[in-house]
């Protein structure tokens, strides 16, 4: 039985996760665009650094870490896990923004790389949440239904 509560918990959680959290996230992030050039700003070595190091530093170290691991300690993937979904996994960790942002401001002291540090993060996190999505759902559509009945 459902009390009418948790039928509105259910029904908001969707709205709350994808639209609202991600909203409250990004205007918590503080960056003012006004006055940003992108093209200028994607040269600098403070923004470029970030966007690489979430879009390939994570994936690289997750993905290496894990094959030390199978090789090495000999531990096996989970039962219906491929080497697909731990790249997939690896390049959606590209997303966790909200520590970064917390150590931008331990960082630097310069406002203009404050924003352009911001800038990167959130660029690089829009951009592995892409390129996650792509990866895991062409490993979805890879992946055939298993049978049940073997």
């Amino acid at each position: 039985m459902e009390t009418p509560l948790q039928r509105l918990e259910y029904s908001l959680h969707s709205w709350i996760a994808f639209l609202v959290l991600p909203l409250f996230a990004l205007a918590n992030a503080g960056l003012t665009l006004e006055g940003l050039n992108f093209s200028t700003a994607l040269r600098e070595s403070v923004t470029l650094g970030i966007v690489l190091g979430l879009m390939l530093g994570k994936p690289l170290g997750i993905i290496s870490f894990t094959y030390l691991a199978h090789k090495v300690l000999k531990s096996p993937l989970p039962p219906g896990v491929t080497w697909s979904h731990i790249a997939g996994a690896g390049v959606l960790a590209g997303i966790g923004f909200t520590m970064s942002l917390f150590m931008v401001t331990l960082s630097f002291s310069s406002p203009q790389a404050t924003e352009l540090s911001k800038l990167g993060i959130i660029m690089g996190s829009v951009a592995s949440a892409a390129c996650g999505l792509i990866v895991l759902s062409v490993t979805a559509r890879q992946r055939k239904p298993a049978s049940r009945f073997r």
